[in-house]
């Protein structure tokens, strides 16, 4: 009597493991949309759309036969962008220039305007890589013009930082104007030029 019973057990837990494999086999192969949902779920969301041909034209060279051509465009471009950033930079600095200057020399825009003729202004990257930006001017008192050029750093790399004494700045970071106005008086850093009126 033991020994059926325990051939009935076996028999059921047979039975239950099979009815389990079957049950599972059928999910897996009538519910695949159960299965791309959870896959889908796991996917990232979509981006937007497609960034149009031309926009990709414009970054990588196209029409090069060999890799020495393409490097050359390739570098070519990089130049030009550079170019563009560099003078969105010197432009951006200017413009804290002028503020600057204005303070300095406690004239509003409209004198700068009327009375300040810009030669040249541009950034620079120095050896120890921090960033100087430089602004040649001429200021017209009256006809008498009088030449002068302004510079200070946008960006102090920790080599220059320390040169310059300068521990309480941040650096390989843009320097904001308040920086750069309560360290004018620091020689090497800034020079903002002091006109005769």
């Amino acid at each position: 009597m033991l020994e059926s019973n325990k051939k009935v057990w076996f028999l059921i837990a047979l039975f239950s493991l099979l009815l389990l494999l079957l049950v599972l086999a059928w999910v897996i192969l009538f519910y695949p949309g159960e299965k791309t949902q959870l896959q889908e779920k796991s996917l990232p969301a979509p981006t937007g759309e497609k960034k149009p041909a031309a926009a990709l034209s414009e970054i990588m060279p196209t029409g090069s036969k060999e890799p020495e051509e393409f490097m050359a465009e390739v570098q070519e471009k990089a130049a030009e962008m550079q170019k563009n950033y560099d003078s969105s930079l010197a432009e951006f600095a200017a413009k804290k220039w002028a503020r600057l200057f204005g303070e300095t020399n406690q004239v509003n825009q409209d004198y700068l305007a009327k009375s300040i003729k810009i030669l040249s202004q541009n950034v620079e990257k120095t050896t120890d890589q921090s960033t100087l930006f430089k602004i040649k001017y001429r200021v017209d008192n009256g006809g008498n013009g009088v030449e002068a050029e302004d510079y200070f750093y946008l960006v102090l790399s920790e080599p220059k930082k320390s040169e310059l004494g300068l521990a309480d700045l941040k650096t390989n970071t843009f320097l904001s104007e308040e920086d750069i106005k309560n360290n004018l008086a620091r020689e090497g850093f800034a020079k903002i030029t002091k006109i005769q009126k």
